[in-house]
């Protein structure tokens, strides 16, 4: 009778603990960071039976090799604006609210929509069979694509995350910092990459090279710098006194702080070539499909609304009212935030249709 009851116990305490899953970091400490829906389980009605003979025990399944991390986890302009979408193999991996929602993924045609993880999670990235993450503004995380048992790799104050290869490259204060998957071989890369540990660091990878805003001692304004990954090479891009940048094939986009609000201006990879190819108020936000996404307010009798121009600056055509930032585009959709009253986040077509809000 007593061997019977202790075994319901043990059902019961199973079944409750079963629909719990935390993250947990590398010495496996639960933390209350994550916290995904769960999943009831149930105790049998009637006990089972007790076993007169332990069975053998079975041998443990080999751990299915993951792919491996090749390229980037994200498009670098997505990550430069919070990294609320991503789109890998033929499927969308977003988040449904503003600073940080719930992870689903879809088809990518918006279908079939599934909610992965539940929190505040964005700079999404995409690689080796898992997804890397910033959770609740004070971790970077990765679980693997069914998001099971997710972990923490590293805790940071306010961090941004960019994956490359084997490589999280990632932001903490205002310093940006490389490691491994693993979080070891964690290194400085930059510092004073912010005025002041700002809400968001500027900073993004191309090409072999980590471009970011720097504000060096002694000196008012902020400038592009490039750094090696390995750190050995440093320089500054340009004396141009630059509030926002971003990068699209072999050019610079960036908004003069001492023209600011107005014009794009545009130069080479080496600092070489400006020119100013718009000169009216704008805020820059991502390139899709060689356009050039912008906040704008071309003429006194329009509204602040999302514009897209050609990288030359001509072909300026409207793409949709009010105010959007955080764009980031995934597949043929482009996801973003208006500050809607709700948090939410809306996603449409590229050129600006089938508007909606991911979630209702």
């Amino acid at each position: 009778m007593k061997r019977t009851i202790v075994l319901l116990a043990a059902l019961l305490l199973c079944g409750a603990l079963a629909g719990c899953a935390q993250v947990s970091d590398r010495n496996e400490t639960p933390t209350a960071l994550v916290s995904p829906p769960g999943t009831s389980v149930s105790a049998p009605e009637e006990p089972l039976p007790a076993k007169i003979e332990e069975p053998e025990t079975p041998s443990k399944a080999p751990t299915p090799a993951l792919p491996p991390m090749q390229g980037m986890g994200n498009h670098p302009l997505n990550l430069l604006n919070e990294g609320y979408a991503a789109f890998s193999d033929g499927a969308i991996y977003y988040t449904d609210r503003q600073n940080g929602g719930n992870i689903w993924r879809s088809d990518s045609d918006g279908g079939n929509a599934q909610m992965l993880l539940e929190g505040r999670f964005k700079s999404l990235n995409v690689s080796g069979g898992r997804l890397f993450f910033v959770a609740d503004q004070e971790a970077i995380c990765v679980m693997p694509l069914d998001g099971t048992q997710p972990q923490i790799v590293k805790e940071c104050w306010m961090p941004s995350l960019c994956v490359l290869d084997e490589w999280l490259y990632y932001t903490d204060s205002d310093a940006i910092y490389r490691m491994r998957v693993d979080g070891t071989e964690d290194t400085l890369l930059a510092k004073d990459a912010g005025m002041g540990q700002e809400m968001c660091i500027n900073w993004q990878i191309h090409d072999g090279w980590l471009y970011y805003l720097r504000k060096v001692e002694g000196e008012g304004e902020r400038n592009i710098f490039r750094i090696t990954f390995d750190g050995s090479e440093i320089s500054r891009v340009s004396d141009a006194k630059v509030q926002q940048f971003f990068i699209s094939g072999d050019h610079i986009y960036y908004v003069d702080r001492e023209k600011a609000p107005y014009g794009i201006q545009k130069m080479a990879l080496d600092g070489t070539g400006h020119q100013e190819i718009y000169d009216r108020s704008v805020v820059l936000h991502t390139v899709a499909n060689d356009w050039i996404y912008i906040q704008s307010k071309p003429r006194g009798d329009t509204g602040n609304d999302l514009y897209r121009i050609q990288p030359d600056g001509s072909g300026l055509e409207k793409v949709t009212d009010g105010y959007c930032f955080t764009l980031s585009v995934a597949g043929d959709w482009v996801y973003f935030t208006t500050n809607d009253e709700q948090f939410r986040v809306s996603r449409m077509r590229l050129n600006g249709s089938e508007r909606d809000f991911v979630n209702k």
